[in-house]
């Protein structure tokens, strides 16, 4: 892993520390959903955190488990 990914994966999980403590709006789950379908790793990754912890979705391991 470079130097910029792993700094680049640091800033994100910031960034979704802060978001957080908003809960996502429908249209932020719509975005995030159609990058998770062009294979964006980043929302994927947001995604499955988003169904691990309910927030914005019902909760949901086995698909926080699958993104």
């Amino acid at each position: 892993m470079s130097i910029f990914n792993y700094l680049k994966k640091i800033w994100r999980s910031r960034e979704i520390a802060r978001i957080r403590n908003e809960p996502p709006t429908p249209e932020a789950i719509k975005e995030t959903i159609r990058r998770t379908e062009q294979g964006d790793a980043d929302a994927q990754y947001q995604l499955g955190s988003m169904y691990y912890y309910g927030e914005g979705v019902p909760q949901d391991y086995q698909q926080a488990a699958k993104w």
